[in-house]
């Protein structure tokens, strides 16, 4: 019965949209780290990450539309479609314990997401990691970028400092790229976390000690959720989960296996 439960849930991933990526489909895996990509990213993002984790965790990475093999879909740019999108996928993603790693954007649209599971009654996160991110309630200090003339817009996105020159300066692959981009920073740029309830579970903050968001910023994640608040820094700058990411991920192996051991008691 367990392989039939498998394979069925294997089938219905594959007919969907494709959402959620697996990167290894692991049948008697016993906890999901569930991945939320940054501003102009997708699944590749958390490249190989698995390998770098315990055997009983599988990573499952969000995909949105406008990117990967979903390049052709038209691209979602406000946060309410944009989740009730992600929640048609919640029957097959929720069945055993999850921690949610979100970085950037993907921590905003992430605790949105949380936040319907929890309004629906559905199992919540054991964990959730917010990382290189104010915290969702909060505004940005920066004036938005989303609706400036390309040139302008470019030159933005160069400043940030995490798509490579090389395709910025790719016509072709930017006109490709360009929507995608627009429509993940109209979300950054427009978004406020607004909830009367808090989020159940407990959550960690990731910096990177060279990104211009401040501890207060931070910190400030912790008033979001009922459950403690931990912040750890890394060395770099908003993209130290590629410069830093083997600190990164063996940080993300520890709260991975501290609250596999709280639920198997």
């Amino acid at each position: 019965m367990v392989h039939f439960d498998f394979f069925v849930k294997k089938l219905i991933m594959q007919h969907h949209k494709q959402c959620f990526i697996r990167q290894r489909v692991k049948p008697y895996a016993s906890l999901r780290l569930i991945c939320f990509a940054y501003a102009g990213g997708g699944a590749n993002v958390f490249h190989q990450w698995g390998e770098s984790l315990p055997e009983y965790v599988e990573v499952i990475c969000i995909q949105l539309p406008g990117r990967g093999a979903r390049m052709l879909e038209p691209n979602i740019d406000d946060m309410p479609t944009l989740v009730e999108h992600l929640l048609s996928e919640i029957d097959v993603l929720l069945d055993i314990p999850y921690i949610i790693f979100g970085h950037s954007l993907g921590s905003r649209i992430a605790i949105e997401y949380v936040k319907q599971l929890q309004a629906l009654r559905k199992r919540l996160p054991l964990h959730f990691i917010a990382s290189g991110s104010r915290a969702a309630h909060l505004p940005s200090d920066n004036n938005p970028i989303f609706d400036l003339p390309d040139d302008e817009f470019i030159q933005e996105i160069e400043q940030l400092n995490g798509t490579p020159k090389e395709v910025l300066e790719n016509q072709e692959l930017m006109s490709l790229y360009m929507p995608v981009l627009r429509a993940d920073f109209k979300l950054a740029d427009t978004y406020l976390y607004h909830s009367e309830q808090e989020i159940g579970c407990p959550v960690t903050v990731f910096g990177g000690e060279l990104d211009d968001i401040s501890q207060v910023q931070l910190e400030a994640w912790g008033t979001l959720f009922s459950g403690p608040c931990a912040l750890k820094m890394f060395a770099g700058d908003h993209f130290f989960i590629h410069s830093d990411r083997k600190h990164v991920l063996l940080e993300v192996q520890k709260i991975i296996e501290r609250e596999n051991q709280a639920a198997l008691v």
